[in-house]
């Protein structure tokens, strides 16, 4: 699923693997420095967000009027939500009951950190480094299952573009001999 120079190849051909056998490394260089450059932007987009609420003045509280409106949409919302379950209302319905309760929530200021997180790129920046972590992980290609390898279509060194088909792995547990 993810591109590289193969590193070490241990796969070979007719070897027997048990399931979470190692079979390729992919040279993983550029993936770990782009976590560490991604993991380093978060902490950037955190500590931006921390001394943003550090030193921002202390917001005021939400009228009475804001208030009872947010109780009432949070009403509708949970009503709206059970005939969802039973099927007497649309998703359209549901969507658009959940999109006024966050929309009153925010009016209360009860999703004020969420929001400073999404603008100061916090959210986006967790995201990123997640999707990072999976792609290192990705150059470590393992066994799905117990079986054998046949078919071996890369060698050592050799670039590998996302998506190639390197190798055959049978699965011997649902063969069945009869003599």
């Amino acid at each position: 699923e993810v591109g590289g120079v193969v590193k070490n190849l241990y796969a070979t051909e007719g070897r027997h693997v048990k399931e979470g056998d190692l079979l390729v490394e992919i040279d993983d260089r550029e993936y770990r420095l782009r976590l560490e450059r991604l993991e380093a932007q978060r902490l950037r987009f955190l500590s931006e967000l921390f001394l943003e609420k550090q030193y921002a003045t202390t917001g005021q509280e939400a009228s009475p009027g804001v208030i009872d409106k947010l109780d009432k949409t949070q009403a509708a919302y949970e009503k709206t939500s059970e005939a969802f379950k039973k099927e007497l209302v649309s998703q359209a319905d549901l969507e658009k009951a959940q999109s006024d309760l966050e929309l009153a929530l925010i009016e209360a200021g009860r999703k004020k950190d969420e929001i400073m997180a999404s603008t100061k790129g916090l959210t986006q920046a967790e995201v990123d480094v997640k999707i990072a972590r999976m792609d290192l992980e990705k150059t470590r290609i393992r066994a799905p299952f117990a079986g054998i390898v046949t078919d071996i279509k890369l060698s050592p060194k050799e670039r590998l573009d996302p998506g190639r088909e390197l190798f055959t792995l049978v699965d011997i547990s649902r063969i069945k001999v009869k003599a």
